[in-house]
């Protein structure tokens, strides 16, 4: 291999996955729970949570899914998944634990 293909090679930078944490979400009580999430309905009707390890954010809908954006390999979303469904279902919120995830879209240069 010659060492320009080397230098080529595609890196992840991004990868936007999406998951259904469960049939439908009380953002006012999932924002209790995650206190450091952004949710101001008034200018944007979905909450934002940012996790500093994986660097990666959830957004959370009403219908219970959510979009995980960030991660730069599919591990760093299943951790991301996992933490944020974790720290829900601690706090009393019915979520699926081990939700199913799906690729929307990955960013590779």
């Amino acid at each position: 291999m010659s060492i320009v293909a080397m230098e080529n090679k595609p890196r992840i930078e991004n990868i936007v996955a999406s998951v259904q944490f469960a049939e439908e979400l009380d953002l006012y009580s999932v924002a209790e729970v995650l206190s450091e999430s952004e949710y101001e309905p008034e200018s944007f009707p979905d909450l934002i949570y940012r996790l500093k390890d994986p660097k990666t954010a959830i957004l959370l809908f009403r219908s219970g899914k959510a979009n995980c954006t960030g991660g730069k390999n599919l591990y760093d979303i299943r951790k991301s998944v996992r933490k944020v469904a974790e720290l829900l279902s601690r706090s009393g919120i019915d979520v699926d634990l081990d939700p199913e995830i799906t690729v929307q879209n990955m960013v590779a240069v």
